[in-house]
């Protein structure tokens, strides 16, 4: 079951890591950390297209070996768009799970990266993921393969590579869903393997509550921690007193109001929460810092069996990569 150490789920954009990491018993089934992961992570420069190199972090359990280089901010300062990490696959049984964590105050936050996987100029398996969702990859050879981390927007990201010593493709060690914290030990029944990705199980408690339906309107803070398990201290999709069919109000006022023009979105930036949410189009015009914004969600199924959840805004997103209009959600 879920092994929880402490971790904080505040977003740093330190790039720094330290090397540690302890060596389990060196067999074939479970080589050590070194064998698979010989190098440092890279992340590339934004002006020259070279590389440079980033301390990782390395944690190591009974089943695999996680690495992660910490928190990289992509395309600010010198750092370029890309991390990289050289790994060895030893053997054609074990399996390989990519995925990023980033801020865990905006979990229906409309923001993905993509994921590679590639050995020499072929590219093996890759996946734009949100950052609740891993990419799985099983080699069909063995020998150096790289795991790449690529975005075009100015976001700090922490990346995770987990090598399992076997092809069951769940991943050992870090959270998908909460920003530069300390990997914790998961378990295969740890992950639920759902249509739209595989994702981190909530607890029993979690799962138990008795929903308890708000009479008001929430606001964004409080829309993201219906989310948030207090057992794991973590969020997870599955909402606290909201079920499938269920229509969630949302009231929150308006700090400020981005356009990026690269991708045709508005961020929608709340005075209850940091992180913005998106919607499709330059809304600069339309709405204001102090404006009060209505909006109506309704909730829907992930899974059939575990009864994961969330929001439709979020989960036509993970279904399409589209950013949804404004007009879709707005209420008077």
């Amino acid at each position: 079951m879920f092994k929880k150490k402490t971790v904080s789920i505040l977003c740093s954009i330190v790039i720094l890591t330290t090397l540690v990491f302890s060596v389990p018993k060196v067999d074939a089934a479970n080589p050590a950390a070194s064998t698979i992961f010989k190098g440092l992570w890279y992340v590339i420069q934004a002006l020259d297209n070279k590389y440079y190199s980033v301390p990782k972090s390395v944690t190591t359990t009974q089943y695999a070996v996680t690495t992660t280089p910490g928190s990289v901010a992509f395309n600010e300062g010198k750092n370029g768009g890309i991390a990289q990490i050289d790994f060895n696959v030893t053997s054609t049984g074990h399996s390989v799970n990519l995925y990023a964590s980033t801020s865990p105050t905006g979990l229906v936050t409309l923001r993905k990266i993509n994921l590679s996987v590639s050995k020499g100029s072929s590219l093996l398996a890759s996946k734009s993921a949100h950052h609740t969702q891993y990419l799985f990859y099983r080699p069909n050879s063995t020998g150096n393969h790289y795991a790449r981390f690529t975005t075009t927007e100015k976001r700090t990201w922490t990346p995770y590579v987990s090598y399992r010593f076997d092809a069951g493709g769940l991943p050992v060690g870090g959270s998908s869903i909460v920003a530069n914290a300390v990997p914790v030990t998961v378990s295969d029944e740890d992950l639920i393997n759902a249509p739209s990705g595989t994702y981190l199980k909530p607890s029993e408690e979690h799962m138990n509550i008795v929903p308890e339906k708000p009479t008001k309107s929430l606001n964004l803070s409080e829309l993201n921690m219906q989310f948030f398990d207090e057992t794991l201290e973590m969020p997870v999709l599955k909402m606290k007193d909201y079920e499938t069919g269920d229509t969630v109000l949302f009231s929150d006022t308006l700090s400020k109001v981005e356009y990026e023009s690269e991708t045709d979105q508005s961020n929608l930036y709340f005075i209850s929460n940091e992180e913005p949410i998106q919607f499709k189009g330059d809304l600069t015009n339309s709405y204001f810092k102090g404006d009060k914004i209505n909006l109506s969600f309704k909730v829907v199924s992930l899974d059939e069996e575990f009864g994961l959840n969330t929001v439709d805004y979020l989960k036509n997103y993970l279904d399409s990569d589209l950013v949804p209009h404004i007009e879709e959600y707005i209420v008077d």
